[in-house]
């Protein structure tokens, strides 16, 4: 969630304290980070094409996904209209196009 830029701002901090326990191989600290993210450990698994998953993930947070943090408030409102709509029309090229440009965009530099 994190490369997609889907992944909720309050979860930062926990995906860097899991890295550094994986890291050091420290099972306990890994088992409370799991813990502390049950919220994301509960989300079904995709059963839509991927992009469109990852689209609907952006769309489901877009008050709090990583990606639209510094983005103006009529950009981001520019691009889940963009999503939505190619979700709907099941066109995969288009939903591609629109998810690499939302994650390259210059406004989301802290991914």
């Amino acid at each position: 969630m994190y490369f997609e830029g889907s992944l909720p701002s309050w979860a930062e901090g926990q995906r860097n304290n899991l890295y550094i326990a994986l890291l050091n191989k420290d099972e306990q600290s890994i088992s409370n980070v799991l813990d502390d993210l049950q919220e994301i450990m509960q989300l079904p698994i995709d059963l839509v094409h991927p992009l469109a998953a990852w689209a609907q993930r952006l769309i489901s947070n877009e008050n709090d996904a990583i990606v639209f943090t510094n983005m103006e408030q009529s950009l981001k409102e520019h691009y889940i209209n963009l999503l939505k709509r190619h979700i709907t029309h099941h066109d995969y090229n288009e939903l591609n196009s629109v998810l690499k440009e939302i994650i390259s965009n210059p406004n989301s530099d802290n991914l």
